[in-house]
């Protein structure tokens, strides 16, 4: 019923065709996580930066978004 039609950003068709009546309710919000069961990283990444090891600990694993100028040692911190 909904394939080809045309929506706003909030789900609502804005083709004129009319509305869009389920036939089914679902919840789509899951529980909440609890976060004191959370297993804790302990594979750090020791960069040599104080500011990064302090702030912004890196996690062996994570994606880690690398930004470096011209000269510095980030083909280093990436092999990591």
């Amino acid at each position: 019923e909904i394939l080809g039609r045309v929506f706003d950003g909030a789900g609502r068709p804005i083709d004129g065709l009319g509305d869009i009546y389920p036939q089914k309710r679902m919840n789509v919000n899951g529980t909440p996580i609890n976060p004191v069961s959370r297993i804790y990283p302990v594979n750090y990444i020791n960069t040599g930066i104080s500011s990064i090891d302090t702030l912004m600990t890196l996690i062996r694993g994570q994606k880690l978004p690398i930004f470096s100028g011209s000269g510095m040692k980030h083909n280093e911190l990436a092999v990591q």
